[in-house]
């Protein structure tokens, strides 16, 4: 996951959830070129909040959201800032697809002596079979 905004490393991997939202009918409607998707998932998890250049492209300079939850668990489990957003409102409108997940959370709990768990809690905007079904083909 490198917070990329293009699609095509998710092209050259099999990945075809986004074609429909980066052909260049779609990315006109954003002043952007065929294949660029903007502020998606994965530049939300590992860019937040990221300057643009004068090209468009974005900096990086943002926030890596991942980065930060996995080095809290590892020194911190029980921080309540264990939570990773997608939803930026200063950039809801530059997406052609607005966000299913919203936001994930994580929560330590020791299970015995010898063990623990990370339970992980997903935020949807909706919920449905087809949602589910959709995102994980």
């Amino acid at each position: 996951m490198s917070g990329s905004t293009h699609v095509q490393y998710l092209q050259d991997h099999g990945v075809r959830i986004w074609n429909e939202w980066a052909t260049a009918e779609q990315t006109a409607r954003f002043n952007r070129p065929e294949g660029e998707l903007g502020p998606v998932y994965g530049h939300q998890w590992r860019n937040y909040g990221a300057s643009k250049d004068a090209d468009g492209s974005y900096n990086d300079d943002g926030v890596d959201q991942i980065a930060q939850v996995v080095e809290q668990i590892k020194t911190n489990p029980n921080s309540r800032r264990l939570i990773v957003s997608g939803w930026n409102p200063g950039e809801a409108e530059q997406v052609a697809l607005p966000r299913v997940i919203h936001c994930f959370s994580f929560l330590w709990r020791m299970v015995s002596s010898l063990a623990s768990c990370i339970n992980v809690r997903l935020i949807f905007s909706y919920y449905t079979p087809i949602t589910i079904m959709h995102n994980t083909e």
